[in-house]
């Protein structure tokens, strides 16, 4: 039976790396379709404001952020009116997604954690399995032998398989959690601009 699991953990690892390159691409993705996103709704509320829509990269927009913050903070009678216009049927805040996306990155995470330990418990049941081998020291044969062999070499594939998937993925999730901490601030400050324009739109305080 142990001879079986070890003999099985290393498609298992297989299987887990396959899982995180998908939730990689997946992310990668995301990392891609929520600035584009955030661009869109940023420019929109920009140009409906009567601020400067921006034609350059990401810093761009957080200036344009900032500057429509100001035209909140800043919002006379008229302006208010100006904003009790632009706000119609709710807040008009952009999600992008980012909670499902934050998720899935924990999720990129826990791979991260657990081939290594999977790479660990091949390594243990093959050991295990060889130490059942009781041939070997009554009747020491060719079989047993190889047999032992097979296992030694499966323990030592699947603390290299482990090893080797943790090291690469936590590269490939490192990478992308920094693309997307970005855009979550994106979204954050996006977010907390229009509840504050919507406090002053509705209620006229700031």
């Amino acid at each position: 039976m142990i001879e079986t699991i070890a003999a099985w953990i290393n498609y298992l690892i297989a299987a887990l790396a396959a899982g995180a390159a998908v939730l990689a691409w997946h992310l990668n993705r995301r990392a891609r379709e929520i600035p584009a996103r955030m661009r869109e709704a940023i420019r929109r509320t920009a140009k409906e404001w009567g601020a400067a829509v921006p034609e350059g990269g990401s810093d761009e927009l957080m200036r344009v952020l900032d500057n429509l913050r100001a035209f909140v903070e800043t919002a006379d009678p008229e302006r208010r009116a100006e904003l009790k216009g632009f706000i119609r049927g709710g807040d008009g805040r952009e999600d992008a997604g980012v909670a499902r996306t934050k998720a899935l990155l924990g999720l990129g995470r826990v791979f991260t954690e657990v081939f290594p330990l999977m790479g660990i418990l091949g390594t243990v049941c093959a050991l295990s399995a060889t130490a059942g081998i009781s041939d070997l020291a009554a009747r020491p044969s060719r079989e047993a032998l190889e047999r032992v062999l097979s296992l030694f070499g499966t323990a030592v594939s699947s603390t290299i398989y482990g090893l080797i998937c943790a090291v690469v993925f936590m590269f490939v999730f490192g990478t992308l959690e920094a693309r997307l901490t970005y855009s979550f601030e994106l979204v954050r400050r996006y977010r907390d601009l229009m509840d504050k324009a919507l406090l002053i739109a509705s209620t006229g305080r700031e």
